[in-house]
């Protein structure tokens, strides 16, 4: 989902209490049955002691239904670094994605703990508080929102009004992963972006004694399929790849989230993928992504298109393990996992840190 694509679900309202009716019914007839126990009890004639009625035990009311955590098997690797990206749908906005948003949070805790991946990044964050108490809930792991204090530019381009911003953001475990430094960035592509320009991050690495310094860009492109977004997702890409080869020309580089557009073909009839320039510089980026493209997979609940994505650059692609990624459907461990958690799949690859070249 998107901004331009809310989807605000009605509350219904709650019926008259029945128990309420029951007893203004039977009120008159307790009444009576009372007063003739009392009679019975006494002989009719008010001589003698008379006795209390005899009241049923009230049942105590049933526990409140708890919420199981889900069992998710593992998906990442002892010896690899194992990336992630997902969307999670308006997590933590009570009108828009998945209404019940306890439950969100706890399907999403029970993959990322089960999946045990180093690193996610992750799209459509709206609540920090929410997002807080997710993090709360994840033992041995940290994360930080595109709109926090610590993100250069970030509060100017990212805000928590009134819990509906979208915002993106890294999950990782902190024994694997430091952050150097994080800040937003191409805030002048800002309209190309939807307004949400991309996350960056410099991590050092740290995987079975191997530690690689890199740089992880959180991405969440312009969505729709007419004409209009997909030249903005084109203008957003060739800032980015502009952005990438002037900055970090020779650095592990992950760009990871949701790219809203395919790698064969756009979503937007008779298009190209936005993402050409990338595609055609395939000496210095590579989609990982795009064995999926081929292979017909697709990110998302609703349709058949792979538009989630993880592009690294060719030092990166020179550790990533052949045949790793994937989509991780959730379906058959997630009831309506679509109501429920998100209506995208996580993406899923695995990199060796001593084969990408150190600087």
């Amino acid at each position: 989902m998107h901004a331009e694509d809310r989807i605000v679900h009605r509350s219904e309202a709650t019926p008259y209490p029945m128990t309420l009716l029951l007893r203004s019914r039977l009120t008159p007839v307790l009444a009576g049955m009372a007063v003739f126990a009392v009679m019975a009890c006494s002989g009719g004639s008010g001589d003698g002691p008379v006795a209390p009625p005899t009241n049923p035990p009230v049942e105590p009311p049933p526990p409140a239904p708890t919420d199981t955590p889900i069992a998710v098997p593992a998906q990442g690797d002892a010896a690899t670094f194992d990336v992630a990206t997902w969307n999670i749908e308006w997590f933590g906005d009570t009108g828009n994605g998945p209404q019940d948003e306890t439950k969100q949070l706890n399907r999403v805790r029970d993959v990322i703990r089960g999946a045990q991946i180093e690193l996610w990044g992750v799209q459509e964050v709206t609540g920090a508080a929410h997002f807080a108490r997710l993090l709360d809930s994840l033992a041995g792991y940290r994360g930080l929102l595109a709109n926090e204090s610590s993100v250069e530019n970030g509060p100017n381009f990212y805000s928590d009004f009134n819990n509906n911003e979208q915002k993106v953001g890294l999950i990782y475990q902190s024994e694997a992963v430091e952050v150097v430094s994080a800040r937003i960035i191409l805030t002048a592509e800002d309209y190309a972006f939807a307004g949400r320009p991309p996350l960056e991050v410099q991590i050092r690495a740290s995987v079975g004694g191997q530690s690689v310094e890199g740089v992880v860009i959180v991405l969440h492109a312009k969505a729709g399929a007419d004409l209009a977004s997909w030249q903005r997702r084109s203008d957003g890409a060739a800032a980015l790849k502009g952005y990438l080869d002037e900055t970090w020309p020779e650095d592990a580089v992950w760009v990871i989230g949701d790219f809203n557009d395919d790698l064969d073909s756009s979503i937007a009839s008779g298009q190209s993928s936005p993402y050409s320039p990338f595609l055609t510089d395939s000496d210095a980026w590579v989609f990982v992504t795009e064995a999926l493209t081929e292979a017909g997979e697709s990110s998302t609940t609703g349709y058949d298109d792979m538009i989630d994505h993880q592009l690294v650059s060719d030092e990166v692609h020179a550790g990533y393990v052949d045949g790793s990624v994937k989509a991780f459907k959730l379906d058959d461990l997630i009831a309506r996992y679509d109501d429920a958690t998100s209506d995208h799949y996580p993406i899923i690859a695995r990199y060796r840190l001593p084969d990408i070249p150190r600087k």
